[in-house]
C-alpha cells in the first residue's frame, strides 16, 4: 500500500490500523507506527502582481474559492484500481524549485510549495509521467492553463501554467504521450513546469515518487 503524507503535517508518530485477509479466510489485524519528522528546507523570496499574492476583488475571491471546491472533489474521488504503472519525468529539464520550499511572496509568508517546478523552456512537450485517464482539463486563477491526470487508487497529478494543454477530459493516456505545452499562465513569473502529485489528498514530493517507483525511459 502506498500512504501519503501531506507536506503541511505536523511532526509526530502516528499509528496505521492494517486489515487483511489469509488464504484461509482468517482476518488478521496489524498496528503500525510512522513518525513524521520535520525537515530542512529552503526559502524562495518572490515578487509578483499584487492581485495573485492578495486577491482583494469579490468576484476573484468568489473565482478561487469555487476552483478550490472543483479541485477538492476531483482529488477525493477514488475512481477504481491503480493503473499508473512506474513514474517517470514529465519533461526533461532541471528542477527549479523543490517540493516543500518556503514560499515569501510580496513579503508575505505563503504555505510551502506543493510540488516540483522545472525551468523547461517555452512551448517544451509535458508527457504523462505514468498511465492515466484525464479528470480535469481548464483555466484556473493560480495554476493557468492546468490539466489533472488520474492513475487510480487515489494517486493525483497535476501540471500546471500550460501554455496549451494536448489532452481531454476522459481520455486514456499511456506513459509518454503528451500532456500539453509548457506555459506561463496563472500566478507565474516565467515559462516553467508545476508539477503536483496527491495520494488519497495528501500533497506528495513528485521526486520521491519517482524514485521510490521510477522507471528510466529513452
Amino acid at each position: 500500500a502506498l500512504i501519503g503524507v501531506d507536506v503541511l503535517k505536523e511532526p509526530g508518530v502516528f499509528p496505521v490500523e492494517i486489515a487483511s485477509i489469509d488464504v484461509t479466510g482468517e482476518n488478521h489485524f496489524y498496528t503500525l507506527y510512522i513518525e513524521i519528522v520535520d525537515a530542512e528546507r529552503k526559502t524562495d523570496y518572490l515578487t509578483l502582481p499584487p492581485e495573485m499574492v492578495t486577491p482583494q476583488d469579490p468576484e476573484t475571491l468568489a473565482r478561487i474559492k469555487r476552483e478550490s471546491v472543483l479541485l477538492e472533489g476531483i482529488f477525493e474521488e477514488d475512481t477504481g484500481p491503480y493503473v499508473g504503472g512506474l513514474f517517470s519525468l514529465p519533461v526533461p529539464d532541471k528542477v527549479s524549485s523543490l517540493f516543500g520550499t518556503k514560499r515569501v511572496l510580496n513579503g508575505k509568508p505563503k504555505a510551502p510549495h506543493s510540488g516540483t517546478d522545472f525551468r523547461s523552456p517555452l512551448g517544451r512537450l509535458v508527457r504523462a509521467p505514468a498511465n492515466s485517464r484525464v479528470a480535469f482539463v481548464g483555466d484556473l486563477y493560480y495554476t493557468g492553463r492546468t490539466v489533472i491526470l488520474d492513475h487510480g487508487s487515489g494517486v493525483y497529478s497535476l501540471y500546471a501554467h500550460l501554455l496549451k494543454p494536448l489532452c481531454k477530459v476522459g481520455q486514456e493516456l499511456e506513459a509518454g504521450q503528451p500532456v500539453g505545452k509548457v506555459g506561463s499562465t496563472g500566478r507565474s513569473t516565467g515559462a516553467h513546469l508545476h508539477w503536483t502529485v496527491k495520494i488519497r489528498g495528501a500533497k506528495v514530493d513528485p521526486l520521491e515518487l519517482v524514485a521510490q517507483y521510477g522507471m528510466e525511459r529513452p
